[in-house]
């Protein structure tokens, strides 16, 4: 039996990613719990709080092993630059 590239390959990162376990909101503060003992910690960047938006942040970054990743990983992929704020600038593509 021969076995697919890409299938190994989703099921060896599906068995090694850490999942979440907890999620706590603490004030404006967003912490996730794995199941690894690793957590991530977002907070907004002056907007207003939302906690689906601080979960949605923290497994990204978690995803792509950090927030500048994830930045890089963004600006790759939908070929616009990355802005804090983000209203401050949008790109043709935005």
């Amino acid at each position: 039996m021969k076995l697919d590239p890409n299938a190994f390959a989703k099921m060896l990162i599906d068995f090694l990613r850490p999942m979440p376990t907890k999620i706590i909101h603490n004030n404006e503060h967003t912490i996730i719990l794995f199941d690894d003992g690793s957590k991530t910690v977002t907070k907004p960047n002056g907007d207003k709080y939302d906690p689906y938006i601080g979960f949605c942040v923290a497994m990204t970054a978690k995803y792509f092993g950090g927030k500048k990743a994830a930045h890089q990983a963004y600006e790759q992929l939908s070929g616009c630059e990355f802005h804090k704020p983000p209203n401050e600038h949008l790109c043709e593509t935005c």
